[in-house]
């Protein structure tokens, strides 16, 4: 599902590398689990992974991360109620839904919400390298 790629290290501002926290917020040990193993290649820290959404907030908030990839059906609240609490908590986070609901509507309500980025679980893992190198551009251009 996941291509194993190998990328350069993101930019910081500064110019040298800069490794970025991320969370991944599924309750799908696979999917979480492989999405670790990806964004490691690309230099990410993962400082949390999260089954629920109560301990996608709490991890939210004690890790502060950047980037936070969060599935739309999970036990507790939901997906769109993280990401809202997430968007509120921290404006500029990179926040990307992937989800096996990629339905126009979930779309949207998953935009409204805060949502950066809304990936297809079954084709979207390929996008994600890229969206993040893009986001550690906007660091270097900022």
């Amino acid at each position: 599902m996941l291509q194993r790629l190998a990328l350069h290290k993101l930019g910081g501002m500064d110019g040298r590398s800069r490794t970025f926290r991320a969370l991944i917020a599924d309750d799908t040990p696979l999917i979480s689990h492989r999405l670790k193993s990806a964004l490691s290649e690309l230099d990410v820290e993962v400082v949390g992974l999260a089954s629920d959404s109560d301990e996608a907030i709490k991890l939210f908030d004690e890790h502060e991360p950047e980037i936070a990839i969060v599935d739309l059906r999970m036990p507790g609240s939901g997906g769109l109620d993280v990401v809202k609490t997430f968007r509120r908590r921290n404006p500029t986070a990179l926040l990307i839904v992937l989800t096996i609901s990629d339905s126009p509507e979930f779309e949207a309500r998953s935009r409204e919400a805060g949502a950066d980025h809304f990936l297809d679980k079954r084709s979207g893992f390929t996008a994600i390298p890229e969206i993040i190198r893009s986001f550690g551009s906007s660091f270097r251009a900022g």
